[in-house]
């Protein structure tokens, strides 16, 4: 039996070979998603992704420039995206406080031309993408459960504030219960063991936000996996479930801060920790058909509220910031993604990180992060599988009907690097 054969029968989902041929740039993308969850982490004035993401660009471009440029995304989602980082650097010439807005700008091109770079080798190496995804997100979990906890409870590291590392360990945890689900039984409980310990660091950091949009995500990625797997996946999703009932029933109370116990009743009082008064204030401001420039909120709600004040919601700082236009450019860019993520055989599982990533944009600014950035990545790579194909061909649809046709197009494959997977 093969290793594909051993995991359970899915509907053409990638299989957990590895892929017919490394070369620098896969080997770069794998490098570069397992560093995501190091997002903040820095290393000579640079974080570790962003160091990451300059060898995946080097590595991409270098190794063909015109196959970079031809399997890149769909004219329409670049043209998006590339409108969206043209306005927000004009807006800096308007910024009412331009050195923020120069600093945020080395941040904001990193991750976009990542986001339209990685689906044109995330395709052939998604599973060691995912995996390296999960088992940085365990290390970083370690780190936070060893963590020193505050007079709160609360357990920070030197990788960002609490809601900042809650979403990337809450987009690891449901990567790796999507993993528990579809690979082999020996992965699947390594798989299951990661899932638990980015859960337990979730709660630990004390972030309600990742609590909640951890607990709705993973929902979401078990409905849908026992939906369309059918009743054979009705044992695993069970036991993922049941595993991660036993873990909060044991979870010791030191890991547990009393904010993460209290949260419906703050939804149902409305004390959302000095949020409800930066969002009013943000109200008060109103948005400007160009908005104050990129990086002028501390500014604007620092007057009032006091330094290092953040929007704590993405579109609301986006509006702020960016103004009716960046909002419209910003919304263009969500609508495209999600348009191509229907395409893909992965929608089961990006379909819940786009879930999470939306709630934990409510209540925190995560516009330029790469928590968000990762996720439309993985969400527009089109990761085409069928039974009768081998883990890592892309096969060419027939052309037989209009949505053969469009997909051909997205896609942008002939039938050479089809059968190759490249």
């Amino acid at each position: 039996m093969t290793r594909a054969a051993a995991a359970p029968p899915g509907l053409g989902l990638p299989q957990d070979d590895p892929p017919a041929r490394w070369t620098a740039a896969r080997c770069a993308c794998v490098l570069y998603a397992g560093c995501v969850p190091f997002d903040g982490l820095p290393v000579g004035g640079r974080s570790v992704p962003f160091l990451a993401s300059v060898v995946f660009v080097v590595a991409t471009v270098l190794e063909n420039p015109r196959r970079a440029v031809r399997e890149a995304l769909p004219t329409g989602v670049i043209a998006a995206i590339s409108a969206l980082v043209l306005f927000a650097t004009l807006s800096t010439f308007w910024a009412t406080d331009p050195e923020a807005a120069t600093r945020l700008l080395p941040s904001l091109y990193s991750v976009t031309v990542v986001t339209m770079l990685l689906p044109t080798q995330l395709r052939a190496v998604w599973r060691p993408s995912t995996w390296a995804y999960c088992l940085s997100s365990a290390i970083l979990a370690t780190v936070v459960l060893m963590a020193p906890a505050d007079s709160y409870t609360q357990r920070r590291t030197a990788f960002g504030n609490e809601n900042d590392v809650a979403a990337l360990l809450v987009i690891g945890m449901i990567l790796a219960v999507h993993l528990a689900s579809t690979t082999s039984a020996w992965r699947g409980v390594a798989a299951l063991a990661t899932a638990v310990a980015c859960a337990t660091g979730v709660l630990a950091t004390g972030s309600r936000t990742g609590a909640i949009a951890g607990a709705v995500g993973v929902t979401v990625l078990l409905l849908g996996t026992a939906r369309r797997r059918g009743a054979g996946s009705a044992p695993r999703v069970v036991a993922v479930a049941a595993v991660g009932a036993l873990v909060l029933f044991l979870l010791p109370p030191a890991y547990v801060p009393d904010r993460i116990g209290s949260t419906f009743d703050a939804l149902a009082t409305r004390d959302l920790s000095g949020r409800e008064e930066i969002w009013a204030r943000i109200w008060t401001i109103g948005f400007d058909p160009l908005g104050r420039g990129l990086g002028a909120t501390g500014e604007h709600l620092g007057a009032s509220l006091g330094p290092g004040r953040v929007a704590h919601n993405v579109l609301l700082g986006i509006g702020l910031e960016l103004g009716l236009v960046g909002l419209a450019l910003f919304g263009v860019v969500i609508l495209c993604g999600l348009a191509r993520m229907r395409l893909s055989e992965t929608r089961t599982v990006t379909m819940p990180l786009v879930v999470a990533v939306a709630i934990v944009g409510m209540a925190t600014s995560i516009e330029w992060r790469r928590s968000l950035w990762f996720v439309l990545a993985l969400a527009v790579t089109i990761v085409a599988r069928t039974p009768g194909t081998g883990p890592h061909e892309t096969p060419r649809p027939s052309r037989g009907s209009d949505l053969h046709r469009r997909r051909d197009r997205l896609l942008d494959l002939d039938p050479a690097r089809a059968r190759d997977g490249r």
